[in-house]
Formats: structure tokens, C-alpha cells, sequence
């Protein structure tokens, strides 16, 4: 159970990250266009 509650822990952490990517990328985007 605590792995697996590590784990959930650090998945969430990947989307957090790439979310937040996401939203840095799409901002240049439209500064760029």
C-alpha cells in the first residue's frame, strides 16, 4: 500500500508537470500568433 500510495503520488505529479507544460507551450503560441 505504500508504494502504491507513492506511486499515485508521483503520477499525479507527471500530469501536474505536464499540464502545466501545456499551458507554457499554448501561452508562447498565442503571444506568437
Amino acid at each position: 500500500p505504500r508504494s502504491c500510495s507513492r506511486a499515485m503520488k508521483a503520477v499525479g505529479i507527471v500530469e501536474a508537470s505536464c499540464e502545466a507544460v501545456f499551458e507554457l507551450v499554448m501561452g508562447m503560441d498565442m503571444k506568437r500568433f
